[in-house]
């Protein structure tokens, strides 16, 4: 029975056991930033979601924090288009634009058509 103890303890669960290369698989990435959102409500920006709309060649991101914000092709221009939160009316285009953009869904949102 010792013996048979012996044995099994010499099992490990180490599934590597050999230490890997830390050159080996590695994947390398390039990036480059594209676009920077300012902070919002003294909150770095939470970018969630990234649409292209190619009617107005424009690219929409919404803060969740609450702005939604069009981002120039080139990432250049950074300009506030709506903020979700924010209590003043605001035009029925907004609205519906920000559903379109997946934001403002679910069972409170309401249409405006």
């Amino acid at each position: 029975m010792a013996s048979s103890a012996a044995a099994f303890a010499q099992l490990s669960n180490d599934p590597f056991p050999q230490p890997i290369a830390a050159t080996e698989g590695v994947v390398k990435v390039n990036f480059k930033e594209f676009a920077s959102l300012p902070d919002s409500n003294g909150q770095n920006a939470r970018m969630m979601l990234l649409i292209d709309e190619p009617g107005t060649k424009r690219l929409f991101v919404n803060d969740m924090n609450g702005p939604l914000y069009t981002i120039s092709y080139d990432g250049k221009t950074v300009t506030p288009y709506v903020n979700i939160n924010d209590e003043t009316p605001r035009r029925a285009s907004h609205r519906r634009h920000a559903r379109t953009c997946g934001l403002g869904r679910g069972p409170t949102a309401k249409s405006s058509s």
